[in-house]
């Protein structure tokens, strides 16, 4: 603290590659994670606080930069830019949005220049490396001369501007072209992901440039995971979150086998199993996922299982069965099986007689299970009084 020096062995790391999308086999799939000396993050959290309260003191981290900012999040960054945008498009306005992608940040940011930076707002006595609030100082300036709104969360960085006219149009152009000077000086945008949506029902659809590159227009583009197309109708990322959901949040569940992968699932269908439930539908309900399932305990009580159509706006499909078994009214009571009178030698007399490796040769788990559980319920009718 005193000689401002950082200890080389506090500078070391162990570098851990976390996967993230895509192809597994591709190194720019992965985002590297440093785990450094214990003391050193001790003293980046002091110099952390120390910074945070200059920052918060002098106002310098514009209001447009929702990305590590206390108090401030995703969900404040979408509600705030798309609660304003859908005033505009409801006042019949043409809006257009331009998404912009930075190409690894935090890897390629140049130190001198953030060090200016630094000294500029008046941080020259830090030298420690505290990523997210040393970016949020970076890309600061990223506002100044803007004539669209900029709303920013870390890297993700989207403009908006009205378009009503070409002159607007025009205006806005300033923006890119502005950027273009920017990430000249500072840091590298990736070009090829600028994408441009085109809202509002008397929208012209203007071409955006990017220098001599033409930026692509966009029907639909994702915004911190949220889906949001030219219409501002948000029914495919219901439809994409729906889709996700799959089988009530449980995707690795195969019905035909009995069998799932987290251990959560493998729990519900040991519930079934102790419980004697069967799943009945062996069909997709809502676009290739089965939302839908159909339980019974008892084999021959449902039958006729179909799925096809929709009623009324649905977009699930129609589940149609016939309940085959007698349904009874009354008192309902709980037969006891008294297993002191159990003749056990009839019990394995009946179950020895099934020819189980032929019945159950080229069945799945399901079907194994039910022919299983009957013959055995079967046995224990004849073999096993009630009290």
């Amino acid at each position: 603290m005193v000689t401002g020096e950082v200890p080389v062995n506090w500078r070391k790391a162990g570098i851990t590659p976390i996967f993230k999308k895509g192809n597994k086999e591709d190194p720019g799939n992965y985002r590297l994670v440093s785990l450094t000396l214990i003391l050193g993050n001790v003293m980046e959290q002091l110099i952390l606080g120390t910074m945070s309260r200059h920052i918060k003191d002098k106002k310098i981290t514009r209001s447009s930069q929702y990305g590590f900012n206390k108090g401030k999040s995703c969900l404040t960054n979408l509600i705030k830019f798309y609660n304003e945008l859908t005033v505009l498009v409801d006042e019949g306005r043409a809006v257009d949005i331009v998404y912009l992608d930075c190409s690894k940040v935090f890897d390629i940011a140049s130190h001198k220049i953030l060090i200016e930076k630094l000294l500029k707002y008046g941080l020259d006595e830090q030298r420690s490396v505290l990523g997210p609030i040393l970016f949020n100082i970076f890309i600061n300036d990223l506002n100044y001369g803007a004539v669209c709104n900029i709303n920013k969360f870390a890297d993700d960085t989207k403009l908006r501007g009205v378009t009503d006219m070409l002159e607007s149009h025009a205006a806005i152009q300033k923006d890119p072209d502005r950027l273009e000077k920017w990430t000249d000086r500072n840091l590298k945008f990736n070009k090829g992901k600028y994408k441009a949506l085109h809202m509002g029902k008397n929208n012209l659809r203007p071409q955006h440039m990017l220098g001599t590159a033409q930026l692509e227009s966009s029907f639909a583009e994702k915004d911190m995971g949220v889906l949001v197309d030219s219409k501002l109708n948000m029914s495919q990322q219901c439809a994409l979150a729906t889709k996700k959901a799959n089988d009530f949040n449980l995707p690795d569940v195969c019905w035909k086998y009995n069998t799932a992968e987290r251990k959560k699932s493998r729990r519900i269908l040991e519930y079934m199993e102790d419980n004697f439930l069967t799943e009945l539908l062996r069909k997709p309900t809502r676009e290739g996922a089965p939302l839908d399932l159909l339980f019974t305990n008892r084999e021959g009580l449902v039958g006729d299982v179909t799925v096809e159509g929709c009623l009324g706006h649905s977009d699930h499909e129609m589940i149609e069965y016939l309940i085959l078994g007698v349904v009874r009214r009354g008192i309902s009571r709980t037969a006891t099986l008294d297993f002191w009178r159990a003749n056990f030698g009839l019990f394995r007399s009946l179950v020895d007689r099934v020819p189980w490796e032929t019945v159950l040769k080229g069945k799945g788990v399901q079907e194994d299970w039910t022919f299983f559980k009957k013959e055995i319920l079967k046995a224990q009718e004849q073999a096993v009084p009630t009290c």
